[in-house]
């Protein structure tokens, strides 16, 4: 794509890894410009600020404009909406997956917000096919990120979703002169923030069992669909509060995305 055919903006939840990283690549040939939004929902999160880093040295690489970074603290609604149910949600939807994907939507609603405070009309993840098997990537959560997004106008897109070879997205990064970690089980250490639960999960599966933990495609569906209504109430909530009309935010994003 030409620098006459980029467009707009785009929003990306950027944690630093492999996955978002590559995204970003992806999305800086696409737009103008790229807002990587790093989410930090506490609760064993830890270490966001290595996405600030991540950032300097994608700058230092592309032109220096078409980034720009913000890290956002969700732990409030992170509590309130997943970790107050999350024993009840583990026995109703039988399985530890509920937290990932619990995280994930609020992530994906914070970036909802933020895309609506600031007239942008694309939002991104960096979901891999190289790592679909988690439950926070299956086919039907993204449907279900989709769906949120649509409610407000935002179109979602994930950059490296067909990409299924996490060599091959070293070696892309590589190629670029961007760092790619320590490799350990299956994952790429120094890059990204801490999830004290989620990269446990990982490494049992990628060290210890070679396998992925079943989740039914309608537990996560169910799952879902309980907590994307009140989810879609906060994003309504919260720019009330701020004194933002959401339709005329809509129309905004829609008129700056022609």
């Amino acid at each position: 794509m030409s620098e006459e055919q980029r467009a707009g903006s785009a929003v990306l939840l950027f944690s630093g890894g492999l996955d978002s990283t590559l995204a970003a690549t992806v999305l800086a040939k696409e737009f103008e410009k790229v807002h990587l939004l790093s989410i930090s929902r506490g609760y064993g999160h830890t270490k966001i600020e290595r996405t600030a880093r991540r950032y300097e040295e994608l700058k230092d690489r592309f032109d220096e404009d078409v980034f720009f970074h913000k890290i956002v603290h969700a732990k409030d609604l992170f509590r309130r909406v997943i970790l107050r149910t999350l024993l009840r949600d583990i026995v109703k939807y039988k399985g530890l997956f509920v937290i990932c994907v619990g995280c994930k939507l609020v992530m994906h609603t914070v970036g909802a917000i933020y895309c609506l405070e600031n007239g942008i009309r694309n939002i991104a993840d960096g979901a891999s096919g190289a790592t679909e098997w988690m439950s926070d990537q299956a086919s039907v959560t993204l449907e279900g990120y989709r769906q949120l997004h649509a409610e407000f106008g935002i179109g979602y897109s994930n950059p490296v979703v067909q990409i299924t070879d996490r060599e091959h997205e070293r070696e892309s990064l590589k190629e670029l002169g961007i760092t790619t970690g320590r490799k350990v089980a299956g994952r790429d250490l120094g890059t990204q923030p801490v999830c004290l639960y989620g990269d446990a999960l990982i490494f049992l599966r990628e060290a210890l069992f070679k396998v992925s933990i079943p989740v039914s495609d309608k537990a996560i569906a169910d799952y879902i669909a309980e907590k994307t209504p009140i989810l879609i109430s906060h994003i309504y909530e919260h720019l009330d509060l701020s004194g933002q009309d959401v339709a005329a935010e809509i129309e905004r994003s829609c008129k700056n995305d022609e």
